[in-house]
């Protein structure tokens, strides 16, 4: 029983600093994600979701199009150069 209790705490302690993302459309309609900062706790670390949305990104970089104290909504940026901004 000691065991279980342990392994609990410890996937709460994981789960709390962990930044989730879901795909999701922006405001302009295009597609998306929604970051939550901090895991199931939200304890409003933005430093995850930008670690985040720089993996998700990568090279092209990304554009902020919400953010709150907990959570932002980034957008992928062209990879064409030609496209408009």
């Amino acid at each position: 029983m000691k065991k279980f209790l342990l392994l609990s705490a410890l996937l709460s302690l994981v789960a709390g600093c962990s930044t989730t993302a879901d795909p999701t459309f922006t405001a302009s309609g295009k597609a998306g994600y929604r970051l939550i900062c901090g895991g199931a706790f939200g304890n409003g670390d933005l430093g995850g979701c930008y670690e985040k949305a720089g993996q998700l990104c990568a090279e092209q970089g990304y554009r902020i199009q919400q953010t709150s104290v907990s959570s932002m909504i980034i957008e992928c940026r062209d990879t064409d150069p030609d496209s408009a901004k």
